[in-house]
């Protein structure tokens, strides 16, 4: 098959699940004997090969505007408009002519709107749209307010997009959730496929769970739970120490001061996946402690690759991936002190959880198959 692959970063310039995701299908497809293209964005127009997957990056037109400068309105109607951009439109329609491509399967379009699912429409491709996010929901995605809280009424903006995105979303032809859970949320008829791992991949180092290191991989975001993981945290004895991987920078200055002042937290910042590879090798658990509702968690499933239980807030897709005391623990969403005892029950029970993990129901071939039989 001749498939072409859509979503808003890739490559060097991809650090997010979404773009994990996008990437090793695009790899497998290959390894499978199928033709893979992929539409990114970038500040000019270029095009590489990266594994076998030839990726052709654009400079938007509605990129162009993303400026944090930009007044309230103008921001505004960007959120309401962009998916109008019919600058974009004849860009993509130089790549996606009539019997180019089998089929188009976008996933994280933020950047690229679903203006691309009019050019597929028109050139009479099919189009498979892979959620990663509550994109259709809400403008921000995660459905947050400002001050923290989750969002459970739609905002005017949100409601206005919905009614002048509509007509895209008819054009796609089969929606694909990575869980139930966002699938429900979203009221969308799809069809629910896990992501999965390359698991053949993972290079086991020295087994050494001496120290008891908690791994965290969420940055400093505030909507990753990481307010609650540092309250959690203090409230352990010293034999513990926190690793922080991802974005550290924050503008919550007192939350940056108390992880500074603690020896036994480290930051990370932002890291590869060799070294991502040496931090589960020692890491003792993983925890996913997200305030907002995880679409998936391929940290989690990473985590059980490397035969590490994992402690996440019960809502959410992850309460698809952990079975509470089998290979893990859910704690009650933005409970620190739930948490905290969650962290002290595994560690009472190590060895038992320990020897349930596994990865078998979340690997890179179940995935790729399933997703052949939908194109």
């Amino acid at each position: 098959m001749n498939i072409l692959m859509v979503n808003s970063y890739y490559g060097y310039n991809s650090n997010g699940g979404a773009e994990k995701v996008c990437r090793s299908l695009a790899e497998e497809f290959v390894k499978k004997g199928h033709k893979v293209s992929v539409i990114s964005i970038d500040s000019f127009n270029h095009t590489e090969e990266i594994n076998g997957v030839n990726v052709v990056y654009i400079k938007t037109f509605v990129g162009r505007f993303r400026n944090r400068n930009n007044t309230f309105f103008v921001k505004m109607l960007l959120k309401l408009f962009r998916a109008y951009s019919f600058f974009d439109y004849f860009k993509y329609k130089k790549i996606i002519k009539k019997g180019t491509f089998d089929v188009v399967n976008t996933h994280a379009i933020e950047d690229i709107t679903p203006v691309i699912w009019k050019v597929a429409h028109d050139c009479n491709v099919k189009i498979v749209h892979t959620m990663h996010d509550r994109y259709m929901l809400c403008y921000k995605l995660f459905m947050l307010k400002k001050n923290g809280e989750l969002c459970c009424n739609p905002s005017l903006v949100c409601k206005i997009r919905k009614v002048l995105y509509s007509p895209f979303y008819k054009m796609v032809d089969e929606y694909i959730s990575p869980s139930k859970s966002l699938a429900d949320d979203l009221g969308v008829k799809c069809t629910v496929i896990h992501n999965g791992l390359d698991i053949k991949e993972r290079k086991p180092g020295v087994d050494d769970k001496k120290n008891k290191i908690i791994f965290y991989a969420g940055g400093l975001a505030f909507h990753k739970g990481i307010n609650v993981l540092i309250d959690a945290f203090e409230k352990l004895d010293s034999e513990w120490e926190l690793y922080i991987a991802g974005d550290c920078e924050t503008k919550d200055i007192n939350l940056l001061k108390r992880i500074k002042n603690n020896r036994q937290i480290t930051l990370l910042g932002l890291i590869n996946e060799r070294q991502i590879n040496d931090i589960y090798n020692i890491s003792y658990i993983v925890v996913v402690p997200s305030i907002v509702k995880e679409t998936f968690s391929l940290i989690a499933i990473e985590a059980f690759s490397y035969g590490i239980p994992v402690i996440a807030s019960n809502h959410g897709a992850v309460v698809e991936l952990i079975e509470s005391g089998v290979n893990g623990y859910l704690f009650k969403n933005g409970d620190f002190d739930d948490l905290a005892e969650k962290i002290k029950l595994l560690d009472a029970n190590y060895i038992l959880i320990q020897n349930n993990v596994n990865c078998i129901n979340w690997t890179i071939e179940q995935q790729v198959l399933k997703y052949i039989n939908i194109y």
